[in-house]
């Protein structure tokens, strides 16, 4: 796949899924050619046929009896476009050790614009804000489950954390730090001394 932005929104890393998916968009109710394309052809992947009222799942619209193909995680949703290869080109390949090798290129998929499936924060949103928050409180509890797993006290450095969190401020790092001990010390509390 070789993608046609710059600097896709979103990759996925090594190991994750993605589908290949074909949208035919019916021409009439009646419209069978979605379960002849599932016949004739099997590198078009999954064929998902479209009723005539249902909207395009891409930002374009599609035509009555045609189709496209995309490619989709459950991050994003992309249109395909297959492009032929000449004979001549190969694929360099290098390994993590260094190891260089030479691959023969069987198909190249055009990958388009992104589609977004998940929600994407705009800068400076109180929805982006209250996720790093939370990321942050996750990040401080699994600091504090891994010292008490090496039986150790638990501690938080703000120094350690800053760089990781380049977002907050010291004070409201230190005030999402007193709300969490805070926490803590009340589980604490609830659990040895019961009332």
């Amino acid at each position: 796949l070789r993608y046609c932005e710059e600097r896709p929104l979103l990759l996925s890393n090594v190991g994750m899924g993605a589908r290949l998916c074909t949208y035919y968009q019916k021409s009439s109710p009646d419209d069978q050619s979605g379960s002849l394309l599932r016949n004739t052809d099997s590198s078009l992947g999954h064929i998902i046929s479209l009723d005539p009222a249902d909207k395009s799942p891409f930002l374009g619209d599609l035509k009555p009896g045609s189709s496209q193909s995309s490619l989709e995680t459950n991050m994003y949703r992309a249109p395909i476009f297959t492009h032929k290869v000449p004979p001549t080109d190969y694929l360099l390949v290098r390994s993590s050790k260094g190891k260089l090798s030479l691959r023969r290129i069987d198909k190249v998929n055009v990958v388009g614009q992104q589609e977004p499936l998940m929600e994407v924060f705009s800068p400076g949103s109180k929805n982006l804000q209250t996720f790093m928050m939370n990321r942050l409180l996750v990040h401080m509890c699994r600091e504090f489950q891994a010292a008490e797993k090496q039986h150790l006290s638990p501690h938080i450095r703000i120094d350690d954390f800053l760089p990781q969190f380049p977002f907050l401020s010291e004070a409201s790092f230190r005030k999402r730090i007193k709300e969490y001990a805070n926490l803590q010390v009340l589980m604490v509390c609830r659990v040895d001394y019961p009332c």
